[in-house]
């Protein structure tokens, strides 16, 4: 999966997102730039789990598919 150049993509995306969403909170409180930094890694790794489940039904779908395929 991380061979993958959109996955390399989107979780570089991903990092900035959560650099520029802490550190735009921490400028106006410490204490809330901390908090969203939590929520925003937290959705970050929910979201990066369901995308490898994601690849991983779709590596057994072609595997499926291959043995359907194969005479």
């Amino acid at each position: 999966m991380l061979r993958n150049k959109e996955i390399k993509l989107y979780i570089t995306l991903l990092a900035a997102v959560v650099i520029v969403g802490f550190v735009a909170c921490y400028f106006f409180n410490p204490v809330s730039g901390i908090i969203a930094l939590l929520a925003l890694l937290l959705m970050g790794a929910v979201s990066f789990m369901f995308t490898r489940w994601r690849y991983q039904q779709i590596e057994k779908l072609t595997e499926y598919l291959k043995r359907a395929m194969a005479p």
